[in-house]
């Protein structure tokens, strides 16, 4: 009985969590990189994402094959955390899409700005992105020019007007 209330609990807890009714966009996986950390959290949406995932207890040994699976995505210790949680219940994964487009976007930027301070002319360092990120050269114009122009820092502008006295623009 005691194990059926507990469960109850966990349900309910569980549907509040990533339900968009109760919590805003992005509140439930704050919760859940809160219980099982960044890492892993960012496993767990990479393999399921997007689908509603029955948390396993590992009780049967169809659960314990689920436990396993589980654990080879996020780790032991991870893993443990996320059943004695939501053990019994069903999750929804969101894809967190456009978490991982916003990064891929800033990463990209910073990398541009240090192909830019290296000397890069703009279309070199755009086929190096190109390339780097598996994105088309367009693809990574339509990503800078949502960033705005580049500007080198002022140390690599001074740097490059003293080694060449032609027209560094800064």
């Amino acid at each position: 009985m005691e194990h059926m209330a507990k469960n109850r609990e966990r349900r309910s807890a569980s549907s509040e969590m990533f339900s968009g009714q109760a919590r805003t966009r992005g509140q439930g996986v704050n919760e859940l990189v809160e219980l099982i950390g960044l890492p892993a959290a960012i496993e767990l949406i990479r393999a399921k994402g997007g689908t509603s995932f029955s948390v396993p207890l590992g009780i049967t040994l169809r659960g314990q094959e689920q436990r396993e699976k589980l654990v080879q995505i996020i780790g032991r210790e991870q893993a443990t955390k996320l059943i004695g949680r939501y053990g019994g219940t069903t999750l929804y994964i969101p894809t967190c899409r456009q978490a991982f487009v916003d990064t891929r976007d800033r990463n990209i930027n910073l990398e541009r700005d240090e192909l830019a301070r290296e000397g890069l002319s703009e279309r070199a360092l755009v086929s190096v992105l190109a390339v780097r990120h598996g994105l088309s050269d367009r693809q990574i114009w339509r990503i800078l020019k949502k960033s705005g122009p580049v500007r080198p820092d002022m140390a690599a502008c001074a740097a490059a007007r003293s080694v060449s006295r032609s027209s560094a623009r800064c």
